[in-house]
């Protein structure tokens, strides 16, 4: 969840500098930080369609980490595979939509599933815990990636910066 929510908030910052740098009309740009949203609520909502008996929570969100690191070698483009294109870029925001809904979706249900094996009689207790990590992970992965964004942009540049972010969150 810190990585999902890391590589969120990094590139925010990066994109809409990035996107003026085409001259995309505000509106445009508006559009294209929407994409992963949309595609973010559409994954959410097939994925809403499988019962929960059926889901294999540890590997939908192993798949939403993958796709997590493709979506940002696409954002950058990654330097010497991908030319700097806006379209290149849209995929990869699309893309991250669908990353970001198979990691933030699953992973409550992920590690209370993990949880259960361990038999712990306080049920209400075990609840907890596990919103006290989501909650304290989001909230590292919101602080973490403005920062992230800020120190890489500064020192390897836009292209490389989504690189390492991609190889950090497939290192997590």
């Amino acid at each position: 969840m810190t990585a999902s929510l890391t590589s969120l908030t990094f590139k925010e910052p990066l994109l809409q500098i990035r996107l003026k740098q085409d001259n995309l009309p505000v509106w445009l740009i508006g559009i294209v930080f929407s994409m992963d949203t949309i595609t973010f609520t559409l994954t959410s909502i097939a994925l809403n369609c499988v019962h929960e008996t059926k889901k294999n929570f540890g590997k939908i969100v192993s798949a939403g980490v993958f796709l997590f690191c493709i979506s940002l070698m696409l954002s950058g483009p990654c330097p010497g595979l991908l030319p700097d294109k806006v379209i290149i870029i849209a995929v990869g925001i699309l893309i991250g939509g669908i990353g970001g809904a198979c990691i933030n979706n699953n992973v409550i249900p992920n590690i209370n599933q993990q949880a259960q094996l361990l038999n712990v009689q306080d049920q209400n207790q075990l609840k907890n815990i596990i919103a006290s990590i989501n909650t304290g992970a989001f909230g590292f992965g919101s602080i973490l990636g403005p920062i992230l964004a800020s120190v890489l942009q500064s020192t390897v540049g836009y292209r490389y910066a989504f690189v390492v972010v991609a190889a950090l969150v497939l290192l997590v």
